[in-house]
């Protein structure tokens, strides 16, 4: 039934579908402007309409959508493993472009939750460097506020992935399993 769906969208539009199915929060204009500009789609807002109009994105807020998570994974499925890097590359720079850290003082919390969602897309990317190297900048504030699956998460995504990493990952790791 998917398929069927699939082949009776434009091009454009399953494009837009499938850039959005990998957003794991609620997204806004700036995530769909992004997916226009990533797929050089003209009219991005007649594609978005298009999608809604075939109750394929939800309206989560008045000005955030989601992509219902069956959806979602039936979308991820038809993807190229390397489109879903560009994608999660995509969504890294988006969630951390014009943040600035300071490992010395702490993080706001809606500064660390782009920093987090950027760390988590850099890992799927297989971009290491950059998540081991944002994971260190934030592990201080995360620690301090108590997140600490977060760390365990991320952190085990980056053992398990980054042979390079900064040994001090696996010590936050440790440390964050311990308590």
């Amino acid at each position: 039934w998917f398929n069927e769906i699939l082949s009776r969208m434009e091009k454009d539009d399953v494009k837009l579908l499938q850039f959005l199915s990998h957003c794991d929060v609620p997204f806004n204009r700036g995530i769909i402007n992004l997916a226009g500009r990533q797929y050089s789609i003209n009219n991005i807002d007649f594609c978005f309409e298009n999608i809604q109009r075939k109750y394929l994105v939800q309206r989560y807020t008045p000005y955030r959508w989601n992509v219902h998570k069956l959806i979602s994974s039936f979308c991820q499925n038809k993807i190229e493993l390397d489109e879903k890097r560009k994608i999660n590359l995509a969504f890294a720079y988006y969630y951390e472009k014009g943040i600035t850290i300071d490992r010395k003082e702490l993080i706001d919390f809606d500064k660390l939750n782009w920093l987090i969602l950027s760390c988590k897309y850099y890992q799927r990317a297989n971009k290491f460097s950059k998540s081991g190297h944002l994971l260190r900048d934030v592990s201080k504030t995360i620690k301090s506020r108590g997140l600490y699956q977060v760390i365990i998460q991320l952190g085990l995504a980056e053992i398990m992935g980054n042979p390079k990493r900064d040994s001090w990952i696996d010590y936050d790791y440790a440390h964050c399993c311990y308590i």
